[in-house]
């Protein structure tokens, strides 16, 4: 199915299905709790569900391009063999919390139950679950952005991205933004005798959190080249607090966790092993702790991370999830019809003059040639044709150089078109930002 808008109402697959895409669909405040006509009853949203038990699941379920909205409730949950979800906005779902009868902390924004779990360049905006995208087994999740997840703390417990120890084993969690959330960025759960085994938690930016951007628990698992810093409040943790947590013990329980895991190569301005009585926090726990960078100042290090630019400046380290000079900026999310997620972001009054080279951005979905316009006079940009186009990228960069020092104190603006295979021309907002 392709095209719909689902407003006022739900898909709801009782039985089971074996293979189903759902491509292109609005879901707008698709379920609503009847609390005020005194039924207590769990909202039902979007449930998809393959034929079971769950070791005989069947079925192959594609979500991609949809939209839901304002659910009241869980606003999508699936049992399949294999699922993909891909380039989907999930924003402002479940900020009543009425899934559930009973404390419960294992909610999610997205709850799949799959065989082979992958969830690629979605965005999460500000939804009321405790968790964002929870996955089950064989998970690949990557290029997501989760912003805001849990924000009023109504839910206890969760991460931004979170996976619990029976499908952490042979799963990998690369490459996203889990940013402003009193939550998790990305957690690794369990505690002996029940802990999780050779996951892989790679290139991730987990900023402005509340508890701590990562935290993995099990055994036998990878950090790798990750970034995390900041309380929510963008202030810097407490050095008996931690952004990266590798623990050595789950609080009191005496089995040693991450005895045999990899950490190596990860930024951060605060990382440990976990708090003990009395005592400073134990050191990062694993088998191989190599190659990381941790100092409260860390930001220093880097391009201008308050505005999304993580880039290291030039050679002052050379781990992390980005390079110094990139053609090609990874940035996560679900990919609009035209160029979105501007960096430096639209509005920001604080972009550092001195570390502006390059402006980034997040190709529209189909596009393969980008012009961009950047200039100081809004209607220049706003007007100008590609003669006056300042630069041309095509293929997978979206990184322009500046090719000029910025001044402080002034205001900037730029738009990037794109033009798909077929000669079509999208063309991008007006985007702007001062400089300090």
């Amino acid at each position: 199915s392709s095209g719909i808008n689902a407003e006022y109402g739900q898909l709801d697959q009782r039985t089971y299905v074996d293979n189903l895409r759902l491509d292109s669909l609005n879901f707008n405040y698709p379920c609503a709790s009847k609390r005020m006509f005194k039924d207590p009853s769990v909202t039902q949203c979007t449930i998809v569900n393959g034929k079971q038990p769950w070791k005989y699941l069947s079925g192959t379920f594609v979500f991609y391009n949809n939209t839901f909205h304002g659910a009241d409730g869980i606003p999508l949950r699936y049992m399949a063999k294999e699922s993909v979800l891909e380039n989907n906005l999930f924003s402002y779902n479940d900020w009543t919390s009425a899934n559930s009868r009973v404390g419960n902390g294992g909610h999610a924004t997205v709850l799949s139950k799959s065989l082979s779990d992958k969830a690629i360049r979605n965005t999460l905006l500000y939804n009321g679950e405790g968790h964002g995208i929870r996955p089950t087994k064989r998970a690949d999740v990557t290029l997501n952005r989760v912003v805001g997840q849990c924000q009023g703390l109504q839910q206890s417990d969760g991460a931004g991205i979170h996976l619990t120890s029976n499908n952490q084993p042979h799963s990998h969690i690369h490459r996203n933004w889990i940013h402003d959330s009193p939550k998790y960025g990305v957690r690794f759960d369990g505690a002996p005798p029940r802990v999780g085994v050779l996951g892989t938690i790679s290139s991730n930016v987990a900023v402005r959190l509340g508890p701590g951007g990562i935290q993995m628990k099990g055994d036998n698992h990878t950090a790798l080249n990750n970034l995390a810093f900041d309380n929510e409040d963008g202030s810097t943790r407490h050095r008996k607090d931690c952004s990266l947590c590798v623990w050595k013990y789950v609080r009191t329980n005496p089995v040693e966790i991450n005895k045999y895991s990899t950490v190596v190569g990860n930024v951060a301005d605060v990382a440990n092993g976990g708090k003990r009585p009395n005592a400073d926090p134990y050191p990062l726990n694993g088998l191989n702790i190599t190659d990381n960078v941790v100092d409260p100042d860390v930001k220093s290090y880097l391009r201008d991370p308050d505005n999304y630019d993580f880039r290291p400046l030039g050679a002052l380290i050379t781990v992390g999830p980005y390079d110094a000079d990139p053609s090609t900026y990874w940035i996560p999310g679900r990919q609009e019809y035209k160029p979105s997620s501007p960096v430096p972001p639209t509005g920001s009054t604080t972009v550092i003059a001195a570390n502006r080279d390059a402006l980034m951005w997040l190709p529209g979905l189909g596009h393969v040639t980008h012009h961009v316009y950047f200039g100081d006079c809004a209607g220049e940009v706003t007007r100008a044709d590609v003669s006056h186009a300042v630069g041309v990228v095509s293929g997978d960069v979206n990184v322009m150089k500046i090719g000029r020092q910025l001044k402080a104190g002034t205001k900037y603006y730029w738009r990037v078109d794109g033009t798909s295979r077929d000669g079509d021309v999208v063309k991008g907002d007006i985007w702007w930002f001062e400089t300090i």
